[in-house]
């Protein structure tokens, strides 16, 4: 691929020397123990002092990688299984063998989760790298700390802001195979109390036909390519109003386009068709943070909204495209208070609301194309409270618990927990550090509106899906490398179809959930290294 870059700097009231230092973004090194990783617990601990297995990619990481979209820098962490092909294709993110649904993604601290498609999964395809700081990878049950679908783990992308006055601005663009282009621009600034970012990006695929000729049924060549493009936007804007609270709002929006083949209906070949999606997204998020000058005391608040709207072309849906649409608020406040090297404690509480709607095709009328459409439109509520706490009894240990409840409008209430320990040993084993930790928790899932209510599969008796598991492992750090060594072991929930005369008839053949055993993983091994001189 041939690649075109164009850079530049703009400064305002900014020396040159200074010019050059902000070149390359601030980033912080997953390899230090005094970095701060916002997703593994609510108290802001330090990588030390943290009991789970965690990941964390750098922007340098994106950079060296240079990769254009997040599902191709998670290929490299270990417990995280992707499935996806070409560009624009469905992508499932596992972590430890979990489903796709028991992932909770992140950005900036909004809730990503589509309620109207089956699972309420979040499809990350069309997330590109460019403007993102850091993506943390938290792997094991976290739904004590972040509530249903997090049985899996947490993944949270954390995007970039200006940290220095003056203004930044970057542009870069490529071309290879395939009608491939790739590009974006970038704007950074920061002026006393105000900073802001603005990105946008593009890219475009041409093909080739995801029909293979050599395999197409007879009278059905292959002659057109099968594409994809998608452009967006994202920013952030915040002000520090005082020395101890700051505002700031941060939005995206992305919009994509995917041709797609359909299947042969005797055979169940791929074969050439118009057949295409269309997906609009939009997330945004007001935010407010408070900071006792002491350092003692925080307080953050929070409203966010994700919207995705899927429209699917063919013979098989609706003239206009068949529509699936939902949407996702959450509301969070999150307090916390640390007496200094002994405890730390934080409660809060959060508001999550999910409604979804579809319009397809009714394959049961006599003439589903000038028949009205099958609709669905629902919703669900859940309340949620949760406490966490760390102590640390002696000098580089660490021992934290946490506790949740939840209230979802459907199921009624259930509870998670989770308990971490974390042990620094500085010089052991030859390393510059070594941390012993182990963990273990719970975790649940509640059904999605699809399951629930979809007119022809949905089964309004699901249930919330539990899950418990914990694992153990020691991290090492070296002069120029890091290994980390994790065992693990969980209890998932397995999809069962209810049989036997007590199952209602209308629900026979449909979705139903029960309880499944203990399953033990192989261990997870993980190795990175500092460049010389970094």
């Amino acid at each position: 691929m041939q690649k075109i870059l164009i850079s530049a700097l703009l400064s305002a009231g900014v020396a040159m020397p200074a010019l050059a230092q902000g070149q390359e973004a601030p980033y912080i090194d997953s390899l230090n123990d005094d970095a701060i990783i916002v997703t593994a617990s609510r108290l802001s601990l330090e990588q030390r002092q943290i009991g789970n297995a965690v990941t964390v990619v750098t922007k340098k990481d994106l950079q060296q990688e240079q990769v254009i979209f997040v599902k191709d820098i998670l290929q490299n962490v270990a417990g995280l299984q992707i499935s996806t092909d070409r560009p624009g294709d469905l992508t499932t993110v596992s972590i430890r063998g979990t489903d796709n649904d028991q992932v909770l993604w992140l950005i900036d601290g909004i809730r990503l989760g589509d309620p109207s498609s089956i699972t309420t999964q979040f499809q990350p395809e069309h997330l590109t790298s460019r403007d993102i700081e850091q993506v943390e990878i938290l792997r094991g049950n976290q739904s004590s700390l972040y509530g249903s679908d997090a049985i899996g783990g947490v993944i949270n992308i954390i995007t970039q802001r200006a940290t220095e006055d003056g203004i930044r601005f970057n542009a870069e663009g490529e071309a290879g195979s395939y009608g491939t282009v790739n590009g974006g621009a970038s704007v950074l600034g920061k002026s006393g109390a105000l900073d802001f970012r603005l990105t946008a990006t593009g890219y475009s695929h041409d093909g080739p036909s995801l029909a293979d000729p050599r395999t197409a049924p007879p009278g059905m060549p292959v002659t057109e390519d099968d594409g994809y493009w998608r452009y967006g936007f994202s920013g952030r804007v915040g002000v520090a109003a005082t020395d101890t609270l700051s505002f700031q709002a941060v939005g995206l929006w992305q919009k994509s386009h995917t041709d797609r083949d359909g299947n042969d209906f005797l055979t169940g070949t791929q074969i050439d068709s118009d057949d295409r999606s269309a997906v609009r997204e939009q997330a945004g998020a007001l935010q407010a943070n408070y900071r006792s000058l002491d350092g003692r005391f925080r307080a953050d608040a929070s409203v966010s909204r994700y919207v995705a709207r899927r429209h699917y072309f063919g013979a098989t849906n609706l003239p206009d495209g068949d529509l699936y649409k939902g949407t996702l608020d959450s509301a969070n406040l999150n307090l916390g208070y640390n007496s200094g090297s002994v405890l730390s404690l934080a409660a809060g509480a959060s508001y999550i609301r999910e409604k979804g709607y579809q319009a397809t095709l009714d394959w049961f009328a006599l003439d589903p194309y000038s028949s009205p459409p099958v609709t669905m439109k629902n919703s669900v509520d859940t309340k949620s409270a949760y406490g966490e706490i760390a102590v640390r009894p002696i000098e580089n240990l660490t021992i934290t618990g946490a506790a949740r409840i939840d209230d979802n409008s459907r199921f009624g209430s259930f509870d998670t927990y989770r308990g971490t320990i974390a042990y620094l040993v500085p010089g052991a084993l030859g390393a510059d550090s070594v941390k012993f930790r182990a963990s273990y928790g719970t975790a649940a899932k509640s059904p999605s509106l699809y399951q629930l209510f979809e007119p022809f599969y949905g089964n309004p008796d699901l249930q919330t899906l539990k899950s418990r598991g914990g694992d153990f492992g020691v991290d090492m750090n070296f002069d120029r490398f890091s290994a980390q060594f994790t065992y693990f072991f969980s209890q998932f929930p397995v999809p069962l179809h209810p049989t036997g005369p007590d199952a209602p008839a209308r629900h026979r053949g449909r979705l139903h959930a029960g309880a499944g055993g203990w399953r033990p993983h192989p261990a997870e091994l993980h190795l990175s290294g500092r460049q010389i001189g970094c």
